[in-house]
Protein backbone atom coordinates (compact mmCIF):
# COMPACT_ATOMS: atom_id res chain seq x y z
CA UNK A 1 0.00 0.00 0.00
CA UNK A 2 3.08 2.56 0.73
CA UNK A 3 4.01 2.04 -2.93
CA UNK A 4 0.27 3.53 -3.73
CA UNK A 5 0.77 6.89 -1.57
CA UNK A 6 3.90 7.41 -2.42
CA UNK A 7 3.09 7.33 -6.35
CA UNK A 8 -0.30 8.79 -6.27
CA UNK A 9 1.31 11.55 -3.95
CA UNK A 10 4.29 11.93 -6.43
CA UNK A 11 1.42 12.09 -9.82
CA UNK A 12 -0.41 14.86 -7.31
CA UNK A 13 2.59 16.77 -6.95
CA UNK A 14 3.00 16.76 -10.56
CA UNK A 15 -0.06 18.13 -11.20
CA UNK A 16 0.25 21.18 -9.24
CA UNK A 17 3.82 21.56 -10.74
CA UNK A 18 2.32 21.76 -14.15
CA UNK A 19 -0.73 24.34 -12.67
CA UNK A 20 2.16 26.42 -11.61
CA UNK A 21 3.91 26.17 -14.95
CA UNK A 22 1.10 26.80 -17.08
CA UNK A 23 0.13 29.87 -14.95
CA UNK A 24 3.93 30.77 -15.41
CA UNK A 25 3.91 30.64 -19.16
CA UNK A 26 0.59 32.01 -19.74
CA UNK A 27 1.97 35.64 -19.98
CA UNK A 28 5.61 34.72 -21.65
CA UNK A 29 2.75 33.09 -24.66
CA UNK A 30 0.48 35.88 -24.10
CA UNK A 31 1.01 36.58 -27.95
CA UNK A 32 -0.29 33.49 -28.58
CA UNK A 33 -3.35 33.20 -26.13
CA UNK A 34 -4.44 36.50 -27.70
CA UNK A 35 -5.12 35.68 -30.99
CA UNK A 36 -7.86 33.67 -32.66
CA UNK A 37 -7.97 30.00 -30.93
CA UNK A 38 -4.74 31.01 -29.02
CA UNK A 39 -5.49 30.07 -25.64
CA UNK A 40 -7.04 26.41 -27.07
CA UNK A 41 -3.31 25.69 -29.25
CA UNK A 42 -1.57 26.69 -26.02
CA UNK A 43 -4.05 24.15 -23.88
CA UNK A 44 -3.49 21.66 -26.13
CA UNK A 45 0.51 21.75 -25.91
CA UNK A 46 0.51 22.30 -22.80
CA UNK A 47 -2.01 19.07 -22.17
CA UNK A 48 0.14 17.03 -24.29
CA UNK A 49 3.16 17.47 -21.98
CA UNK A 50 1.00 17.07 -18.46
CA UNK A 51 -0.39 13.95 -20.36
CA UNK A 52 3.22 12.79 -21.31
CA UNK A 53 4.99 13.73 -17.75
CA UNK A 54 2.21 11.34 -15.93
CA UNK A 55 2.77 8.62 -18.59
CA UNK A 56 6.46 8.95 -17.61
CA UNK A 57 6.25 9.25 -14.06
CA UNK A 58 3.91 6.26 -14.29
CA UNK A 59 6.17 3.95 -17.05
CA UNK A 60 9.34 4.09 -14.69
CA UNK A 61 7.10 2.73 -11.74
CA UNK A 62 5.43 0.00 -13.91
CA UNK A 63 8.95 -0.28 -15.61
CA UNK A 64 10.63 -1.33 -11.86
CA UNK A 65 7.65 -3.22 -11.44
CA UNK A 66 8.07 -5.60 -14.10
CA UNK A 67 11.65 -6.64 -13.44
CA UNK A 68 11.93 -10.18 -12.20
CA UNK A 69 13.73 -8.87 -8.71
CA UNK A 70 10.64 -6.68 -7.85
CA UNK A 71 9.17 -7.48 -4.98
CA UNK A 72 5.75 -5.40 -6.27
CA UNK A 73 4.20 -7.05 -9.18
CA UNK A 74 2.75 -5.39 -11.81
CA UNK A 75 -0.60 -5.93 -12.71
CA UNK A 76 -2.94 -3.66 -15.35
CA UNK A 77 -5.57 -2.01 -13.38
CA UNK A 78 -2.54 -0.48 -11.08
CA UNK A 79 -1.98 2.86 -13.14
CA UNK A 80 -5.75 3.43 -13.17
CA UNK A 81 -5.68 3.17 -9.82
CA UNK A 82 -2.23 5.18 -9.11
CA UNK A 83 -4.13 7.79 -11.51
CA UNK A 84 -7.48 7.71 -9.55
CA UNK A 85 -5.40 8.55 -5.84
CA UNK A 86 -3.68 11.54 -7.57
CA UNK A 87 -6.75 12.67 -8.54
CA UNK A 88 -8.88 12.69 -5.62
CA UNK A 89 -8.86 16.86 -5.24
CA UNK A 90 -9.57 16.80 -9.04
CA UNK A 91 -12.34 14.92 -8.68
CA UNK A 92 -14.22 16.69 -5.72
CA UNK A 93 -13.44 20.01 -7.13
CA UNK A 94 -15.38 18.83 -10.29
CA UNK A 95 -17.90 17.31 -8.38
CA UNK A 96 -18.04 20.85 -6.45
CA UNK A 97 -18.01 23.06 -9.49
CA UNK A 98 -21.23 20.68 -11.09
CA UNK A 99 -23.05 21.47 -7.84
CA UNK A 100 -22.24 24.96 -7.54
CA UNK A 101 -23.08 25.24 -11.54
CA UNK A 102 -26.96 23.88 -10.95
CA UNK A 103 -27.11 26.67 -8.16
CA UNK A 104 -26.71 24.61 -5.16
CA UNK A 105 -23.26 26.40 -3.57
CA UNK A 106 -21.46 29.59 -4.91
CA UNK A 107 -20.29 29.49 -8.29
CA UNK A 108 -18.34 32.88 -8.21
CA UNK A 109 -16.25 31.35 -5.62
CA UNK A 110 -15.87 27.25 -7.17
CA UNK A 111 -15.47 28.18 -10.60
CA UNK A 112 -12.52 29.91 -10.22
CA UNK A 113 -10.21 27.65 -7.97
CA UNK A 114 -11.46 24.83 -10.43
CA UNK A 115 -10.18 26.84 -13.26
CA UNK A 116 -6.68 27.88 -11.32
CA UNK A 117 -6.29 23.92 -10.40
CA UNK A 118 -7.16 22.69 -13.76
CA UNK A 119 -5.23 25.68 -15.53
CA UNK A 120 -3.88 23.20 -18.35
CA UNK A 121 -7.60 22.87 -19.97
CA UNK A 122 -8.57 26.69 -19.98
CA UNK A 123 -8.28 26.66 -23.88
CA UNK A 124 -11.02 23.90 -23.85
CA UNK A 125 -13.30 25.06 -21.23
CA UNK A 126 -13.09 28.77 -22.90
CA UNK A 127 -13.74 27.13 -26.18
CA UNK A 128 -15.72 24.59 -25.84
CA UNK A 129 -17.39 25.25 -22.34
CA UNK A 130 -20.70 27.03 -23.14
CA UNK A 131 -21.45 24.39 -26.27
CA UNK A 132 -20.54 21.34 -24.38
CA UNK A 133 -20.21 21.20 -20.37
CA UNK A 134 -19.14 18.01 -20.16
CA UNK A 135 -15.40 18.82 -21.12
CA UNK A 136 -15.36 20.59 -17.49
CA UNK A 137 -15.77 16.30 -16.33
CA UNK A 138 -13.54 14.80 -18.98
CA UNK A 139 -10.57 16.75 -18.01
CA UNK A 140 -10.52 14.63 -14.71
CA UNK A 141 -9.80 11.66 -16.61
CA UNK A 142 -6.41 12.72 -18.20
CA UNK A 143 -4.65 12.27 -15.36
CA UNK A 144 -5.94 8.52 -14.85
CA UNK A 145 -5.30 7.37 -18.35
CA UNK A 146 -2.47 8.81 -18.67
CA UNK A 147 -1.77 6.76 -15.79
CA UNK A 148 -3.33 3.88 -16.68
CA UNK A 149 -1.81 4.16 -20.59
CA UNK A 150 2.00 4.76 -18.95
CA UNK A 151 1.97 1.61 -16.33
CA UNK A 152 0.75 -0.41 -19.34
CA UNK A 153 3.54 0.17 -21.88
CA UNK A 154 6.17 0.23 -18.72
CA UNK A 155 5.20 -3.24 -17.57
CA UNK A 156 4.98 -4.28 -21.13
CA UNK A 157 8.45 -2.27 -21.85
CA UNK A 158 7.15 -0.25 -24.43
CA UNK A 159 8.82 2.74 -25.01
CA UNK A 160 7.53 5.37 -26.71
CA UNK A 161 11.19 7.61 -26.49
CA UNK A 162 13.11 4.74 -27.67
CA UNK A 163 10.27 4.43 -30.77
CA UNK A 164 11.07 8.01 -31.19
CA UNK A 165 14.92 8.00 -31.02
CA UNK A 166 14.86 4.68 -33.94
CA UNK A 167 12.58 7.14 -36.20
CA UNK A 168 14.80 10.05 -36.09
CA UNK A 169 17.96 7.43 -36.41
CA UNK A 170 16.61 5.95 -39.39
CA UNK A 171 15.52 9.37 -40.80
CA UNK A 172 19.53 10.68 -39.98
CA UNK A 173 20.72 7.39 -41.68
CA UNK A 174 18.24 7.72 -44.62
CA UNK A 175 19.51 11.61 -45.08
CA UNK A 176 23.28 10.38 -44.51
CA UNK A 177 22.92 7.79 -47.36
CA UNK A 178 21.35 9.51 -49.88
CA UNK A 179 23.94 12.71 -49.21
CA UNK A 180 26.83 10.55 -49.92
CA UNK A 181 25.01 9.11 -52.52
CA UNK A 182 25.15 12.12 -54.19
CA UNK A 183 28.75 13.55 -53.59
Amino acid sequence: MNQYIRVSIKLLWSHVLFVILTLVFMPVFGWLIQKENGLLIFSCIISVLYFLLIYSDVWQVAHKDSKPYSTTKPYVLKGALFGLLASIITIILAVLFFIARSGSLNFDIINPIYRVWMSMFLGFFETYGQTFPWVFALVVLVLPLASFLGYLAGMYNFSIQEKIAMLFNRTANKNNTNHNKKS
